[in-house]
């Protein structure tokens, strides 16, 4: 069931299963953005030429606002919509002109049993407004990867974690949403998972999916013919960023979690094999975004934690690192948030 935000905040229903959910006001926000994040989505809205990041957590709550990257300027779209949530599905639908929310989890640093705290909600940004799907979707979860595939049309959700009888349970279930309904696939391929990372690449026409909780160093890519496995990574990483570079026609691997540290280590992928970056890098972390910017020749990284801190840096890849915006990092606040 999902477990939308209060029904008196909607204007009005409207066709295709969707409710609108009432806008703040446009304008320009402070020059650093959402500041300190973690956990949270981010998509390339390329019709805009802009980066979106919506949801994760600061140090010590979480967060539902929807944030704007464009032109070298942050601006906060809207606080109202989607409930604050961390991990949530983000994907930028370009045939529709949608952003699409799905999922994610209502806490971040907070009790294990928290069992009612996963959400099942799929929203969608029009530029304008927040509008709710009220139709059948998959069921609940959170660290899922969700994806555009622009040659099928189709907005791929691919695992993530579920409470099922108190336990936690990774999924490996594969859902498609043609923009009018979900249905779930029954192509086999990677093993249940969660906290991966996934992108399009345009360059092997295909969803590319790495790592995930293990910590896994194995890679996916899939097309509409189903899955196929390619090259491993070096290390295996959780809760890693990933995003393809338009300026270099490559995949960007940065950060992530080994199971006893946090990684700094860059890598790049050219459809074979995995390298290593050798210049200067942002501090390790994990729980970061990396997404396009501008023309999707430049990539920007948000945010990320390291266990202890939580960070407001932003940094451009742009063939190597440089560093946009500096923030000092907050010790985050183990508080049941």
């Amino acid at each position: 069931m999902s477990a939308g935000p209060d029904r008196r905040a909607f204007l009005a229903t409207i066709a295709a299963s969707l409710i609108v959910a009432p806008r703040t006001a446009h304008g320009a926000a402070a020059g650093s953005g959402p500041g300190i994040i973690n956990a949270h989505g981010g998509a390339w809205d390329s019709r805009r030429r802009s980066t979106l990041i919506f949801g994760g957590a600061d140090d010590r709550r979480v967060l539902g606002g929807l944030w704007q990257y464009r032109a070298g300027r942050w601006r906060l779209l809207s606080r109202l919509g989607p409930a604050p949530r961390t991990f949530p599905g983000i994907a930028y639908d370009s045939r529709r002109d949608r952003l699409i929310v799905f999922g994610g989890n209502r806490v971040l640093f907070g009790p294990n049993e928290a069992f009612d705290s996963l959400l099942d909600d799929h929203w969608e940004w029009d530029g304008r407004r927040w509008l709710l799907f009220e139709g059948l979707r998959p069921p609940s979860r959170t660290e899922a990867c969700l994806i555009f595939d622009p040659i099928r049309n189709r907005t791929i959700l691919f695992g993530g974690w579920r409470w099922q009888d108190g336990q936690r349970v990774r999924l490996a279930d594969l859902w498609e949403f043609d923009g009018t309904r979900w249905h779930q696939s029954p192509t086999i391929g990677p093993a249940a998972r969660s906290g991966m990372a996934a992108t399009w690449d345009p360059i092997g026409k295909r969803v590319t999916m790495i790592g995930g909780n293990g910590p896994r160093h194995d890679a996916w890519g899939l097309t509409g013919g189903g899955w196929t496995q390619i090259a491993d990574m070096p290390q295996g990483r959780f809760n890693p960023a990933l995003a393809f570079d338009g300026g270099r026609n490559q995949l960007i691997v940065f950060g992530g979690w080994t199971g006893k540290e946090r990684l700094a280590a860059t890598l790049t992928f050219e459809g074979r094999n995995w390298r290593q970056y050798a210049g200067p890098e942002p501090a390790p972390r994990n729980h970061a975004s990396l997404v396009p910017t501008g023309d999707g020749a430049r990539l920007l990284l948000t945010g990320g934690h390291d266990g202890d801190r939580v960070f407001g840096d932003q940094w451009e890849w742009n063939g190597a690192w440089r560093l946009l915006h500096d923030c000092a990092p907050k010790p985050r606040i183990d508080n049941g948030h």
